[in-house]
């Protein structure tokens, strides 16, 4: 299932996959490439998807974009970025040196922002 939300930041609960929507508009046929994958969930607002993976590596994300995503045309960063999971929290509870930073997979990528925080990690569409 695919949910939309009106908020613009969207939680990274796990390792994700983050896809303009500018570009799926542009691709009538990700859609059924996303149903032939088994791929059938993610989260969206007007301006980006967020499909996500318990796995650490993201695997099956990784699968995706190779069998779907690039036989569009579609390119890691310009369309798309893969994020693996990754916290601020260690044993000692959340790390505030972090507070805010960007999630590092994140911070050269000129359409998407994020911010880890003690509430967990949020991405949100970065207009240029």
């Amino acid at each position: 299932m695919i949910t939309y939300q009106k908020e613009s930041k969207l939680k990274l609960s796990f390792s994700g996959m983050v896809i303009r929507v500018s570009v799926i508009k542009k691709h009538n046929e990700f859609f059924k490439s996303l149903s032939r994958s088994g791929f059938i969930f993610g989260t969206a607002n007007h301006h980006i998807f967020l499909m996500q993976e318990m796995m650490n590596p993201p695997c099956e994300l990784v699968e995706f974009a190779e069998k779907h995503l690039k036989p569009l045309g579609l390119s890691e960063p310009k369309d798309y970025v893969i994020i693996p999971d990754y916290t601020a929290f260690g044993i000692d509870g959340f790390d505030y040196r972090l507070l805010n930073a960007p999630i590092p997979a994140t911070e050269n990528i000129p359409w998407l922002n994020s911010a880890m925080t003690p509430k967990g990690n949020y991405i949100w569409y970065e207009s240029n």
